[in-house]
């Protein structure tokens, strides 16, 4: 069990943190670029600790890249859906199967890669990774409610 809470909160971290960076205007590539720079000089990791963040981002912006080639497709499809008077569920219910199956692809090889960049980690190093999620949480429900 602690494994899986471990790799869970690296998981949410390397989460929060690429979605932290798409604040900034530049590529996704820059993004991410800057995201594994500031991992790995918080963290103070080694060298085979950056290669398997390295191959984490990598793996991340396949499946980014993969994933967007329909965006468009997509949010035309549900736009469509929305516009309708009724709104059919059977056709919004295909379209969130769709999206599904297609993130689904992604989720073994990065769930790998971070597997891998996790178990190269120590405990002080996942410590902080905790503290931060922590750090975050807070702000997070602080401003939950000034969503809409």
């Amino acid at each position: 069990m602690n494994t899986f809470r471990n790799l869970s909160i690296i998981a949410l971290a390397v989460t929060l943190l690429f979605g932290v960076s798409a604040c900034f205007r530049h590529s996704p590539e820059q993004k991410a670029e800057w995201v594994t720079e500031r991992i790995t000089s918080r963290l103070e990791l080694d060298e085979t600790q950056k290669q398997k963040l390295d191959a984490l981002k990598d793996e991340i912006m396949r499946a980014r890249k993969d994933l967007q080639t329909d965006r468009e497709s997509s949010f035309e499809q549900a736009r469509d859906l929305v516009t309708r008077e009724v709104l059919d569920k059977d056709a919004a219910r295909a379209l969130f199967d769709q999206k599904h199956q297609k993130f689904a692809v992604y989720a073994d090889p990065v769930l790998d890669r971070l597997a891998d960049f996790h178990a190269s980690l120590n405990a002080p190093q996942k410590q902080q990774i905790a503290e931060f999620m922590d750090k975050h949480k807070e702000r997070g429900e602080h401003r939950s409610g000034h969503h809409w």
